[in-house]
């Protein structure tokens, strides 16, 4: 309940939503439920180790899901690891072609890059 609280309420406050979830983990242990959200959390609150450590965990945990790998790439981007954001980015679309996000996500980063022939392929499979 407490997740789904602060799903609802707390989506701008990541600061406060990750501490909160920090409790829960502390009083319930780490949930599968709850992992994507908390990865965004850190990366939304700026906690970059947290954030690298939460990502990884949910990408090897829940690997179907380009969330996870997306919210990792943001954080390695934070923490100058430009080269293994735009890895994780290319191994997540790879894995997931459909996914909007992932997609989206890469085009940016090629758009940061000054690679717009790249980046406009992926904005464009992204909306396609």
């Amino acid at each position: 309940q407490w997740a789904a609280t602060i799903e609802k309420y707390l989506s701008v406050y990541a600061e406060e939503a990750t501490l909160v979830y920090r409790k829960l983990i502390e009083n319930n242990g780490e949930k599968e439920a709850y992992m994507i959200d908390r990865c965004r959390y850190a990366v939304e609150a700026r906690y970059w180790d947290e954030a690298i450590k939460v990502c990884e965990t949910a990408r090897s945990k829940l690997p179907e899901s380009p969330e996870g790998a997306v919210f990792l790439s943001q954080a390695y981007m934070a923490n100058d690891s430009k080269d293994l954001a735009k890895k994780t980015l290319i191994s997540t679309v790879a894995a997931n072609p459909k996914s909007f996000l992932a997609r989206k996500e890469l085009a940016d980063f090629y758009m940061k890059e000054g690679n717009p022939v790249a980046a406009v392929e992926h904005y464009t499979a992204a909306v396609g």
